[in-house]
């Protein structure tokens, strides 16, 4: 299974390192665009006006690995694409053109779904459009031990402060993802 991340579910640095985790224990691929990386790490500098050396850092980590497997496509690879998007928001068009021109992308996750024409995307694209906490919540429902893998090599990663499995479903709930995070307990 491959997955396209918008920049709304980038831009939460916690629920990212759990999805790499989660692609690591066997769990879906993850994809995401140029435009859509840099959206995510523009706005996290907006809102955190202290971006420190250690998130520049963890983000510098997460780009490299995506970028070192061709996991980011590139704005001139997607910008020009002819397909239609249906009623999709404007701002978000650049998302469904590069999950399109990716090839073999099962969901666009987001956690604003409603500025995507879901219905359009998938009968004319066969792609699904998933709010990020339905799509985990389901991807849990029938993989649980992919689900608690991920949540373990969290636990065992994390030393100073020592993290438990109910910080990582406190952290999980945080970052918008509470009906998994309810499903977890």
């Amino acid at each position: 299974m491959n997955i396209y991340l918008d920049a709304d579910v980038l831009f939460k640095k916690r629920l990212i390192v759990f999805l790499l985790w989660l692609e690591d224990c066997g769990g879906p691929k993850l994809f995401t665009s140029e435009t859509a990386w840099d959206e995510a790490i523009r706005n996290r500098k907006k809102r955190y006006t202290n971006f420190s050396t250690r998130d520049q850092s963890t983000y510098n980590h997460i780009l490299n690995y995506l970028n070192s497997n061709g996991r980011i496509i590139q704005r001139q690879d997607y910008i020009n694409s002819k397909i239609t998007c249906g009623n999709t928001d404007a701002k978000d068009v650049h998302n469904v053109k590069a999950a399109f021109e990716i090839r073999n992308i099962d969901s666009i996750i987001t956690f604003n779904i409603k500025d995507y024409d879901i219905s359009h995307i998938s009968t004319t694209l066969n792609m699904n459009t998933e709010e990020c906490d339905h799509f985990l919540t389901t991807y849990n429902s029938t993989n649980n031990p992919i689900i608690n893998c991920a949540i373990n090599k969290l636990i065992a990663i994390y030393k100073n402060p020592k993290v438990t499995r109910d910080d990582v479903i406190k952290f999980l709930d945080s970052c918008g993802c509470k009906k998994l995070a309810q499903s977890l307990q």
